[in-house]
């Protein structure tokens, strides 16, 4: 009985992680990767040239993006990501 005992809670052990593991949340940093691997020099370009973003840009750290989301994650934020990484508000 008490071999019986130990299987089931190793087969338990493998169960919760297994669930953790299916609970728990994705990488981003694996999707992003992927993405500017894939990126092609130039592509959404029109975002971080533009004049919103960079009134924005000048303004402060808040900004919504909404639309419909066509890529994971969209070539207008990998643009941003690359463009605001040595940029800071704080002085």
């Amino acid at each position: 009985m008490a071999f019986s005992g130990a299987k089931t809670s190793s087969a338990g052990d493998d169960l919760q992680t297994a669930v953790r593991k299916w609970l728990s949340p994705p990488d981003p940093s694996i999707n992003h990767n992927i993405a500017c691997e894939s990126h092609h020099e130039g592509t959404a370009t029109w975002f971080t040239e533009g004049d919103v973003y960079k009134e924005w840009k000048a303004q402060g750290p808040f900004v919504w993006i909404h639309g419909k989301r066509m890529f994971s994650p969209s070539p207008c934020i990998l643009n941003a990501t690359d463009d605001l990484r040595s940029y800071s508000w704080v002085g």
